[in-house]
């Protein structure tokens, strides 16, 4: 619709006001000089419901992601408290494989969140075209697990962990960027009637349910990211109800190399019942074994062997 594209381009022109020295300019307007000056969008990166994103270059940050409000959401609420969660959640959670609030901007005429960019492509975007081998996709979930420890030990539950959440820079599995926690939520809240957080195909059961918030909730959407990657097809059909969901297939089953072990673990940690799953640290212990395995299959220790020394901050 083109007069909605108009007023997304207009609030980001409005957004990036305050990021330069003089009024922004978007890409290809012509105006090199204020461009020198002014904050620039580049690109659209996404849209959500709420939100969009942009890659934009401010002179005061350098190349940054933009997060603004969509113009029916810009008076609106949903949007609004989505964008203050995600800029409370990162006041809180400090680790390397999240991605950096820089700014917020949630009081400003446009709303707005400004991110250290991370540059990349979400991991939805390449299991279009390919799927992940189960040594990377191991040392993936490995770091992602790290990242959703320290969510869980800032007493919050990212609830939203699906393939879109998160940025792969070029081959780097290992070194993964988790991003977009505006649906999280304090460890124990009760989210009562309502329509419920997270995604279709990736939430757990008792997420659907509105049941009360625990980290087995993260620990389900780590399951969904692992097969998911390991097989390129979804864990679960995003069009049913958990309720219909049918029992989760083996991944040895649909693709090769499964290394023995990967089949339970990600049983386990899709299990309809939160009290059947593992523990994050449980899980986390089971991904070390498989890659330990791996490691001892190619012949000693590897690079891999020591990235889980990168881990956290």
């Amino acid at each position: 619709d083109v007069a909605v594209q108009q007023r997304v381009t207009e609030s980001v022109r409005d957004a990036l006001g305050d990021l330069g020295a003089a009024a922004p300019v978007l890409a290809g307007d012509g105006n090199h000089g204020a461009q020198q000056r002014a904050g620039r969008a580049l690109g659209r990166l996404g849209v959500g419901l709420s939100c969009e994103s942009w890659i934009a270059h401010s002179p005061r940050f350098g190349i940054v992601t933009l997060k603004v409000c969509r113009p029916h959401e810009i008076n609106g609420a949903r949007g609004i408290r989505a964008m203050r969660r995600e800029a409370d959640a990162l006041l809180l959670v400090q680790h390397r494989a999240v991605r950096s609030l820089i700014e917020p901007r949630i009081d400003a005429p446009i709303p707005a969140l400004v991110f250290e960019h991370a540059p990349g492509t979400s991991l939805s975007e390449i299991l279009d075209h390919r799927t992940v081998a189960p040594p990377q996709a191991l040392d993936l979930i490995a770091t992602l697990m790290a990242a959703v420890a320290a969510t869980h030990r800032a007493g919050l539950v990212h609830l939203d962990l699906k393939p879109s959440n998160v940025i792969i820079n070029g081959s780097r599995f290992d070194r993964p960027t988790l991003i977009d926690f505006g649906s999280a939520r304090p460890i124990g809240f009760d989210p009562g009637p309502g329509t419920p957080a997270g995604s279709p195909g990736y939430a757990p059961p008792e997420l659907e349910r509105n049941e009360r918030v625990t980290p087995a909730i993260d620990v389900f959407g780590l399951g969904t990211i692992l097969f998911e990657a390991i097989t390129g097809e979804y864990a679960f059909d995003p069009d049913l109800d958990a309720a219909d969901r049918p029992p989760v297939e083996r991944p040895s089953e649909l693709a090769d190399r499964c290394p023995p072990g990967i089949d339970d673990l990600v049983e386990q940690m899709l299990a309809p019942d939160p009290a059947d799953r593992p523990t994050l640290t449980e899980a986390g212990a089971a991904v070390d074994r498989l890659r330990h395995s791996l490691d001892l299959a190619d012949g000693g220790w590897t690079a891999r062997s020591l990235q889980h020394l990168w881990g956290e901050r």
